[in-house]
């Protein structure tokens, strides 16, 4: 009776450590912790109306941005057509759908280009109007906001593209062949070409930077008559295509129409 009763109780010890090896095995690795985000709210007035947009990027593609080489020379400022197209472009995109939404629920119709434009210009209302090194990327301009006219002309190039206007990055000189100034140009059938257009280019002045002022569509500033002339590099010349709206990236852009009366 004494050895029938051991055997099932040694068979429960040996059981019973069989268990405890089970319990003591190395556990499953955590899950990776989620990418961190970086959330931007825009705020700006247009026409006297107040308008808002929230802009969500990943972190890690804005520092991969920060780590982006920078072009080390000034002597072409065409290479500001590869600063537009780099880093952020997706991320223009995100924003070109916010503002194209707000412009359509909010009925702006015909205004988008201007409405746009005067989110580029408020979007960094301490930009410079000089041009200086190094430029900044769009995805840097979005989070930190443009230092200076060249990075204004790459961010906003590549929001008006976005919304599918022909656009370009304007270079101004001076009678020492100095670059001072970096703007934008459009080309489109709803925009005739301003009659300031001195080097027969075919395409309208767009001011990128607050600039003391909020200019209008074509308004060339009376200061920049001292100036010898201004030249248009086209973005869409850099791919070899015409202007194509472009979706997509890890941006995701939400507008809020203001509400009535404020």
């Amino acid at each position: 009776m004494k050895k029938m009763f051991l055997l099932p109780c040694l068979a429960g010890i040996f059981g019973f450590v069989g268990c405890e090896v089970n319990i003591l095995e190395a556990p499953p690795p955590a899950p990776p912790p989620p990418p961190a985000e970086i959330i931007v709210d825009y705020e700006w007035i247009f026409d006297g109306a107040a308008y808002y947009l929230t802009l969500s990027v990943w972190e890690e593609d804005y520092q991969a941005a920060r780590r982006t080489l920078r072009l080390p020379h000034d002597s072409y400022y065409g290479e500001l057509v590869s600063y537009a197209l780099g880093p952020g472009y997706a991320e223009a995109a995100a924003v070109a759908d916010g503002l194209f939404e707000l412009a359509r629920r909010h009925r702006l119709g015909y205004r988008l280009l201007p409405f746009a434009v005067r989110f580029i210009q408020q979007v960094s209302p301490g930009a410079d109007f000089e041009v200086a090194l190094p430029f900044h990327y769009p995805m840097e301009s979005l989070i930190d906001g443009g230092r200076n006219s060249g990075d204004q002309a790459a961010l906003g190039a590549a929001v008006l593209e976005n919304l599918g206007y022909a656009t370009g990055i304007a270079i101004f000189w001076n009678t020492w062949g100095s670059s001072v100034h970096a703007a934008l140009a459009v080309s489109d059938a709803e925009w005739a070409p301003h009659d300031y257009d001195d080097l027969g280019t075919g395409w309208t002045f767009l001011e990128p930077t607050a600039c003391g002022d909020y200019r209008r569509i074509g308004s060339r500033p009376s200061w920049f008559y001292e100036f010898d002339a201004w030249v248009v590099w086209p973005l869409w010349e850099a791919v070899q295509s015409a202007p194509v709206p472009r979706k997509g990236g890890k941006a995701q852009a939400g507008a809020e129409v203001p509400s009535p009366g404020t």
